[in-house]
């Protein structure tokens, strides 16, 4: 990015602290084990007359979420503009990485508004820990469907 292009509101360092403060983990029961934990919002964005629907699909390591008090964290990713799906998407993923670094994680976005010729569309992405590897719970978790 030229260092004259104003850098956008959501990547914002102070933005990025401030979202990240939001988020509230408690400690996994069982470090010892892979398991995977499965979360689904529904995102009603200020503009937006429709919600996202966001999956989110990790395994756990020391922290997982504490999704009853996750509400803040989702108030505020309503509130902020964002450029496009994949931003939010990507946003959301560093995010979780960053506070509650699981072992693997995987977000999903849908927007399913529709158009002439769109029927909604979809991101997917995906990190996991280096050195972490259970291809066969991996191999267990339904594909991404649409």
């Amino acid at each position: 990015m030229n260092s004259d292009t104003p850098q956008p509101a959501y990547l914002n360092s102070e933005t990025v602290r401030s979202r990240r403060a939001l988020i509230n983990c408690r400690t996994s029961p069982a470090t010892g084990h892979d398991y995977l934990v499965d979360l689904k919002v529904k995102l009603q964005a200020h503009d937006r007359s429709s919600p996202y629907h966001l999956t989110i699909r990790y395994v756990p390591d020391r922290d997982l979420l504490d999704d009853q008090e996750m509400r803040e964290y989702w108030r505020f990713i309503e509130a902020a503009e964002w450029p496009s799906l994949p931003a939010l998407a990507i946003s959301v993923l560093e995010d979780l990485n960053n506070e509650m670094i699981p072992r693997w994680l995987q977000v999903q976005l849908r927007d399913p508004l529709t158009s002439d010729y769109q029927e909604g569309s979809m991101v997917t992405i995906e990190d996991k820990q280096p050195g972490w590897h259970n291809q066969q719970m991996l191999a267990r978790i339904s594909p991404v469907t649409f």
